[in-house]
């Protein structure tokens, strides 16, 4: 029994000393953390093929091509028309459409050509700062003409917004070496980051062929180490957490593409311009519970008050488009594809990824969730019941004579 106590005691230790060197190492092994991640959520798919009695290593490779494919595909094919649609955005609000000035007075007139056409409806239109503007003083005259005795004079803020100016000019020097700075820093920074991305180019694929190879016998020698007389439940709460891991990366990341992919179809069904930008926001703010509805939902309705006007059966389409994926996602994609092992409510996934990412960086932002999901899983098995078991303890009090 001693010794026992000494050898657990003996691999605590060694497991703590892991755990200071991984985190010392941790821009060493981002890259095989990586690796082992996409090796986790793949794995399924190379055993199902490997029970087709197709080679594993041919399997790995064809992976690699169909990989590549659409990397290629993504970056010469994707990227441009969402760079375009950002592009286009850009100009809309900042600049409007160009036109030619036949009669040199300065003003569109029907007739004259329109270039660039930004939402190709052959007529010129201003600036989305501009509509703002042109609302504004809008809604300032009619609130006048409402409320003679308490008027609002646009000069007025106008006024108060070149103080504000005028205020913070001294911290302009100030402001200017900042930002000087910043460039310098970032420079440096984008270097170091192109740098860091070719090893993680060359690394990445690497290590995933190794793991993918062998994921059988790490798997295989993990069991066989297990203390015999626990295996059983062991197995049960590896199971357990398994399922948890798989359902929570391989789920979320099928669930975020199916909700862009439906937002884009959505909104082009609309005729709104612009849905793959808006289909991948609502894909990439899918990944935090509850942020859709302010980053994607919220920016897409400001979008189509901007280029359409108070067009009111677009407004209710856009809504009934982002209410419908976000219902598909709450009673069919998600009960579907995570089932009852996602593990972690959505306050909880939000804290351990804010404080993973500020404790340990690209380090505590790939291991945040699986620790926490894994602490909870022992705490269920392992912590719980005995609680649970003093709570249902009733001790009669004594008898006082």
């Amino acid at each position: 029994m001693q010794k026992r106590s000494k050898n657990i005691w003996i691999l605590l230790l060694v497991f703590t000393v892991l755990l200071f060197v991984a985190y010392r190492a941790r821009a060493v092994l981002n890259p095989f953390l990586l690796a082992f991640l996409l090796a986790y959520i793949l794995y399924p798919l190379v055993e199902w093929l490997e029970r087709k009695r197709i080679h594993r290593t041919f399997t790995i490779m064809a992976l690699y091509v169909v990989g590549l494919g659409a990397v290629a595909t993504v970056l010469f094919v994707g990227l441009p028309l969402v760079v375009d649609e950002g592009v286009s955005l850009w100009r809309s609000t900042f600049q409007g459409d160009g036109f030619v000035d036949e009669n040199k007075d300065g003003v569109w007139q029907k007739g004259e050509k329109v270039r660039p056409d930004l939402d190709r409806d052959r007529r010129w239109d201003p600036s989305y700062l501009s509509r703002a503007e042109t609302w504004t003083k809008r809604k300032i005259e009619g609130w006048n003409a409402a409320h003679p005795d308490k008027p609002v004079e646009a000069s007025t803020l106008l006024e108060k917004m070149n103080v504000l100016l005028k205020e913070n000019t001294d911290s302009a020097a100030e402001t200017g070496a900042r930002i000087t700075t910043w460039v310098a820093e970032t420079t440096t920074s984008a270097l170091s980051a192109g740098w860091a991305l070719l090893q993680y180019a060359i690394l990445v694929p690497l290590y995933m062929f190794f793991l993918l190879r062998g994921m059988n016998s790490i798997r295989e020698a993990a069991y066989a180490h297990l203390p015999g007389r626990q295996r059983e439940q062991f197995v049960h709460v590896l199971h357990r957490i398994h399922l948890a891991m798989s359902s929570f990366f391989r789920g979320k990341v099928l669930i975020c593409l199916a909700k862009g992919v439906l937002t884009a179809i959505g909104l082009a069904l609309l005729d709104v311009r612009l849905p793959l930008l808006f289909g991948l926001i609502q894909a990439v703010s899918s990944l935090v519970p509850f942020v859709v509805l302010i980053v994607g939902w919220l920016p897409a309705i400001i979008f189509v008050l901007l280029d359409m006007g108070m067009s009111w059966g677009t407004i209710l389409g856009v809504t009934a488009v982002y209410l419908v994926v976000e219902g598909l996602e709450g009673f069919v994609l998600t009960p579907y594809i995570l089932g009852k092992e996602t593990g972690l409510h959505p306050v909880v996934l939000i804290l351990s990824l804010l404080v993973g990412g500020e404790l340990f960086g690209m380090f505590g932002l790939i291991m945040a969730v699986p620790i926490v999901s894994i602490l909870k899983i022992l705490g269920q098995e392992y912590l719980l019941p005995p609680i649970r078991e003093l709570a249902a303890e009733t001790g009669k009090e004594p008898a006082t004579s």
